[in-house]
């Protein structure tokens, strides 16, 4: 096939529908003539219903009259009267309408319509008789009540028309219709199996018309998939090689179609991904070596600028510490700040050492084992004065029963220094401040809660990022680096842990640190499970 998809696909639902159509109006005109082959076979139980009724109703008809004549009760005659006007009447009405309608099997009913009539005479006949015996019982009743003495000349007669002429034209009507029911009989059985066969040859039929209308629509829908399938292949192979690094930019797809305009396009897209690709990876390569060339800078500048640091908050605290130097208060407060200021650059320096550190993946962890309320304790103690300082109220909550970990205690200490700082910067005069630990299987958790500014839900991402704040404005008004809260979650990622954060703006924050007890019992199961 040749054209575009579209077309073809139009093509293809345009054949399959005129062939489903037709198919249709072939399976159609056969079931109607199914149809009528099972409408036809249906008319022969109503003939023969009505013939028993007919022979019922005259029976019924013929007892009823007898027992007039020999009882005199009324309600035989009633009896006689009533088989007439509801079985037999009817009967012969139905029987006239089904002779009369065209059926099928004409030719082989016409001896049996012929009997019909010839028998409807025989019941009139019939009538006429009754009707005559019925005035010769009335005449008799007329002349005597008595039954024993009713043997007049009009009883004998009716009793004589009864026995010889109404009984055997009877018996000849019944025998015409027994014929007549056992001729049916052999005929149902006959046009039965005919039926059946002809039914049976019209199924064939449909089935087949069914299946060729499937074959040739399924060929055709098969033929236009394995087509489409065959270009969907060379992409996907071409796929294949590009994540192979094996493509040599061809693509073998000569169809004239959207396909073939899809794999032209598509050859292009990956040789310019293959050129993007070489592209990223020399700037990779070049941001590796600047990656590695800033840790190497970061790391010789931190060690040169903390010698000299170390010295000056050394000499500081000499100068401080010396009772035999008599310093004036304003430079007891100037070497005070002197001290202050170098020992916030060298906490700044060694946060950005051990953030380098943790980017390149080289930070190493002393695990012990500690009681991790301890240490909540120790930095709260160590951090009393600042909160003292802005009347903060402070409170340590250990729910359950005491328990130990195994981690880097300093690790977890500057977690604590870190977040508890910050609670305490955020916090105005006169709030308050809880750390609550529990436990919770192999983890606990560590949650700091301030009642402080709060922070933004959609800032709540931002804060995790390394020299990020919510105000990071030139006159913000908190002071920091922005690398505390970064340091915690790398850190709590190093320890097979998480970091939480909820916080509502003028209702405070609440930073929880969820740790494994050991993680190095966590690593070991990871690793026995993946085998």
């Amino acid at each position: 096939m040749t054209g575009s998809i579209r077309n073809k696909i139009l093509v293809v639902f345009y054949l399959s529908s005129v062939l489903s159509l037709l198919g249709y109006i072939l399976i159609y005109l056969l079931s109607q003539q199914q149809g009528e082959l099972v409408e036809d076979s249906s008319q022969i139980p109503p003939v023969t219903e009505a013939w028993f009724r007919l022979n019922n109703g005259m029976q019924h008809a013929v007892s009823s009259q007898r027992e007039w004549l020999l009882s005199g009760n009324s309600i035989f005659r009633e009896g006689r009267m009533n088989a007439w006007d509801k079985e037999i009447e009817p009967a012969l009405l139905e029987l006239d309408r089904l002779y009369k309608t065209s059926r099928l099997w004409q030719d082989e009913r016409q001896v049996e319509a012929r009997t019909f009539y010839d028998i409807r005479l025989l019941i009139r006949n019939l009538n006429e008789l009754q009707q005559q015996v019925e005035a010769l019982t009335f005449r008799s009743l007329a002349n005597t009540s008595n039954l024993t003495d009713r043997r007049d000349s009009d009883w004998l007669l009716a009793n004589d028309m009864m026995v010889n002429q109404i009984l055997p034209l009877q018996l000849n009507i019944e025998d015409a219709i027994t014929t007549i029911v056992r001729w049916q009989s052999n005929f149902s059985r006959q046009n039965t199996l005919q039926i059946r066969n002809e039914v049976i040859d019209l199924n064939i039929r449909i089935l087949f018309i069914a299946l060729a209308v499937f074959l040739i629509g399924w060929i055709l829908s098969r033929l236009l998939g394995e087509q489409i399938a065959r270009s969907l292949q060379e992409l996907r192979d071409a796929v294949r090689r590009v994540k192979d690094e094996n493509f040599d930019g061809q693509i073998e797809i000569s169809t004239q179609d959207e396909i073939g305009e899809l794999a032209e396009e598509f050859r292009e897209m990956l040789i310019a991904i293959q050129q993007r690709t070489q592209q990223l990876r020399n700037s990779f390569a070049e941001l590796e070596r600047a990656s590695q060339t800033k840790s190497e800078f970061l790391t010789n500048m931190s060690h040169e600028l903390r010698t000299p640091l170390n010295a000056i908050i050394g000499f500081a605290d000499a100068l401080l510490d010396d009772d035999e130097t008599a310093l004036s208060n304003y430079q007891q407060d100037r070497l005070g700040r002197i001290r202050d200021s170098g020992q916030q650059l060298l906490d700044m320096i060694n946060s950005l050492l051990d953030l380098s550190r943790m980017e390149a993946g080289k930070m190493q962890l002393h695990f012990t084992e500690f009681a991790p309320k301890e240490v909540a304790e120790e930095v709260l103690n160590l951090l009393e004065p600042l909160m003292h300082r802005k009347h903060l109220q402070s409170q340590l909550v250990a729910q359950g029963r005491a328990f130990t970990c195994r981690l880097d205690r300093d690790k977890l200490r500057q977690m604590l220094i870190n977040l508890l700082g910050n609670a305490i910067k955020f916090t105005p005069e006169g709030g308050a401040i809880s750390v609550t630990l529990s436990r919770d299987g192999d983890w606990f958790q560590l949650a700091v809660h301030d009642t402080g500014v709060g922070i933004a839900a959609d800032h709540l991402e931002k804060i995790f990022k390394a020299f990020q704040q919510v105000d990071s404005s030139v006159t913000r008004s908190y002071a920091g680096t922005g690398l505390g809260l970064a340091l915690v979650r790398l850190t709590t990622h190093f320890l097979k842990g998480r970091v939480e954060v909820r916080s509502q703006i003028d209702k405070g924050s609440t930073f929880t640190l969820f740790l494994p007890l050991d993680p190095e019992s966590i690593e070991d199961a990871e690793k026995e499970l993946l085998g």
